[in-house]
């Protein structure tokens, strides 16, 4: 309802854009005083921090800060209730057929993956700026202090798409992760195990016609590296100053997104079997151009209405329900069952090991 009475029908032509606006309660969101803001007002009261500045104010909680949010075991089952708002939503709209699936005329014919093999690695935090220094201490541009943690990792993998098509045409290609079975071994349902899978890619690309051997590698998808730590930042800038080198600004690198360290799920010793999903679609531009409303390095575009590369749904075609797999698994589709492996450091390090 809006805040002039009228009603709005969620299930019409953008009604799940307004249920975004709604749950996040942007300024687009058509009645912000009855519907309230929800993510801001459920950190506050899960995180319920009891240590206060004065008699009416508190500091605020782990889970109030988006920075060190996630330590808090409830973030992760508040944000699972918002993203269940959404399937909920999903599941009342029509499930997709065959037709609307089917790209005539493009066939995958098998994918090729290369060996999966995740391990924990060591990295070094640089936390020298979080901590008090003596006068002597901050003078001397030597001294630091580093935290040591354990961090998943994987090997670069590549994989290769081999496809058929009947003529030239601009396609985006889908590229998904996800289980194949249950904690007991036993294999789950297609509809039920479809939000269990994860985009790892989706890219823009132009088939010739003919047989397409499309390559890719773990290090092209929609992931970030590391960031360069202030550290290593302040001796380059003090560098360039003192004319020593030069400065290159480097403004390609995110603010924000998803680690590619993740971008595999931790493996087994002896292997654990998942499903590799890809998907071809005609290109459909998108509206509103991606990063023409925002700054792609400050900000992922989040409100700002735009969709990355194509028009089409996040998580496109899992989004919705699945009725028959039959209908689901068409040409221009193809599953792949792989093997991720998880090796200790001195297995990896050893020459002569094979897995």
């Amino acid at each position: 309802m809006t805040e002039d009475g009228k009603t709005v029908n969620l299930y019409e032509k953008d009604g799940f854009e307004m249920l975004g606006k709604i749950i996040e309660a942007s300024p687009d969101s058509p009645n912000t005083r009855f519907f309230g803001y929800l993510q801001i007002i459920a950190h506050q009261v899960l995180g319920y921090s009891a240590h206060p500045v004065h008699e009416y104010k508190v500091h605020p909680s782990a889970l109030e800060h988006f920075e060190t949010a996630l330590r808090d075991p409830i973030f992760y089952q508040f944000y699972k209730r918002i993203t269940y708002y959404f399937l909920q939503y999903k599941s009342h709209l029509p499930h997709y057929t065959y037709t609307q699936l089917n790209y005539a005329g493009v066939k995958i014919e098998n994918v090729h993956v290369d060996k999966l093999v995740t391990f924990f690695d060591h990295f070094d935090f640089d936390i020298t700026n979080a901590l008090y220094m003596q006068e002597q201490e901050f003078e001397n541009e030597e001294f630091q202090v580093v935290a040591r943690q354990f961090r998943l990792n994987h090997k670069p993998f590549t994989y290769k798409i081999n496809v058929n098509s009947d003529k030239t045409n601009d396609v985006v290609v889908r590229v998904f992760l996800g289980p194949k079975y249950d904690e007991q071994g036993h294999e789950i349902p297609l509809n039920e195990n479809r939000v269990n899978f994860v985009e790892l890619d989706k890219f823009k690309y132009t088939l010739q016609a003919g047989k397409n051997v499309i390559e890719r590698n773990s290090q092209q998808g929609e992931t970030v590296k590391d960031r360069t730590t202030f550290r290593a930042l302040y001796k380059h800038v003090m560098a360039a100053y003192n004319g020593q080198e030069k400065f290159h600004l480097d403004m390609t690198e995110a603010h924000n997104g998803f680690p590619n360290r993740f971008v595999l799920p931790k493996g087994k010793q002896g292997g654990q079997v998942f499903q590799f999903y890809v998907y071809i679609s005609p290109y459909t531009p998108a509206t509103q151009v991606y990063g023409s409303t925002f700054d792609e390095v400050t900000s992922a575009g989040v409100g700002s209405g735009s969709r990355y590369i194509d028009a089409l749904p996040f998580g496109y075609p899992f989004d919705r329900q699945i009725k028959h797999e039959h209908t689901f698994f068409v040409p221009n589709s193809y599953v792949e069952d792989v093997v991720i492996f998880h090796k200790t450091e001195s297995e990896l390090n050893t020459a002569h090991y094979h897995y």
